[in-house]
């Protein structure tokens, strides 16, 4: 009986992982939902496929975030991700590293918690070949992980 319940929670598990990963480009699970500044965090991430793009990656505040709003896409309703010109630069984006699924669709990306204020922040990743044309797609993961400083 245990090991029924365990191969059904490692194929549930492997069902996430593979419906994340057709999804796009992605933020995983992260060693720490909490931390303090310094801290280290291993996040897992990807991008669904390869792509020979970087991709940013960012802490960004919940407040400060640019989320997806509604749009129509071909003709139907949809969920839009926030387009902007470029990749941000400083300001409320906290630059964490980069994604480079050049030679792997998932990544673990390793960093120390930046020096930010107390409280929730989101995940958020640049896709640069996300949007035809100029610019590029701000990705927020907006459910788990996301990241709490503490201090």
């Amino acid at each position: 009986m245990r090991r029924i319940a365990v191969l059904a929670t490692l194929l549930v598990a492997a069902g996430t992982l593979t419906a994340l990963a057709v999804a796009g480009p992605y933020i995983g699970p992260a060693s720490k939902t909490h931390a303090h500044v310094g801290d280290v965090i291993h996040l897992k991430a990807g991008a669904g496929i390869r792509m020979y793009a970087l991709l940013p990656l960012y802490l960004v505040s919940t407040k400060d975030a640019l989320l997806p709003t509604p749009c129509k896409f071909k003709g139907a309703d949809g969920i839009c991700e926030p387009r902007v010109g470029a990749p941000p630069r400083g300001g409320k984006y906290h630059r964490i590293g980069t994604l480079n699924v050049r030679h792997a669709n998932d990544v673990t990306i390793t960093f120390r918690v930046p020096n930010l204020a107390p409280g929730k922040y989101l995940y958020v990743l640049y896709c640069g070949p996300c949007y035809t044309g100029r610019g590029g797609s701000l990705i927020a993961q907006l459910q788990p992980p996301t990241l709490t400083v503490v201090r």
